[in-house]
C-alpha cells in the first residue's frame, strides 16, 4: 500500500504531464487548423521541460555552513551562512532550499528564515544567510538540506535531501 501511494505521489505527476502532452497532440491532429497546432506547440516546451525535470538526476555538492562567531554563549544569536554548488547540467527554474529541522528545544524557532527561494537558471553557486536567535547551551546538530526543484507551473516537483551533519557548541554565560 505504501508503494502505491509513493508511486502515485511522484509518478502521478509525470503521468499527468505525459497525458497532457498526448491530449494536446490528439487535439491538434484531429481538430487541425492553426489554433490547435498553436496550442500544441506553445505548451510543448513546458511539457518537455517538466518531463526532463522528472527523469534527470539532480546533484548538489560542496555544501558548507559557516557561523558568524566561533564562540557562541547562551542567549546569543548566530548567523549561519550556507553555501552549496549545483553539479547537475540541467537548468532549474525555481529551487527552494530548506534546512532540515534541528531540535527546537535549544533555540527560539526561526520564523521562516531557514528557507530560501532561488531563481536559478544556469547559476551554479549559491549562498544564503539566516540567523538563529536566543540559543540555549548545549550541542546543536545541523542535519542537512532539503532541495525542492520545480518547473514553471508546478507540474513536476522534485525533492532531494542532502545529509550534511554539522555540530556546534553553545557555551554557558560566564
Amino acid at each position: 500500500m505504501k508503494g502505491i501511494k509513493q508511486f502515485l505521489k511522484h509518478g502521478g505527476r509525470l503521468i499527468t504531464v505525459v497525458s497532457l502532452l498526448i491530449i494536446t497532440y490528439c487535439y491538434a491532429m484531429f481538430q487541425g487548423g492553426f489554433v490547435s497546432w498553436f496550442v500544441f506547440f506553445t505548451i510543448l516546451p513546458f511539457l518537455v521541460y517538466s518531463i526532463l525535470l522528472a527523469i534527470i538526476p539532480i546533484r548538489f555538492k560542496e555544501i558548507s555552513r559557516t557561523l558568524s562567531k566561533e564562540r557562541v554563549e547562551r542567549g546569543g544569536n548566530v548567523q549561519v551562512t550556507v553555501t552549496f554548488r549545483n553539479t547537475s547540467w540541467f537548468p532549474f527554474v525555481f529551487m527552494m532550499v530548506r534546512e532540515l529541522p534541528m531540535r527546537e528545544e535549544h533555540f527560539e524557532k526561526p520564523n521562516g528564515n531557514v528557507t530560501k527561494l532561488f531563481l536559478v537558471g544556469w547559476k551554479r553557486e549559491f549562498k544564503w544567510t539566516y540567523e538563529l536567535k536566543e540559543l540555549k547551551r548545549g550541542e546543536h546538530h545541523f542535519r542537512g538540506l532539503l532541495f525542492t526543484c520545480t518547473d514553471f507551473f508546478g507540474w513536476t516537483i522534485r525533492n532531494v535531501v542532502m545529509n550534511h551533519p554539522q555540530l556546534f557548541l553553545v557555551y554557558p554565560k560566564v
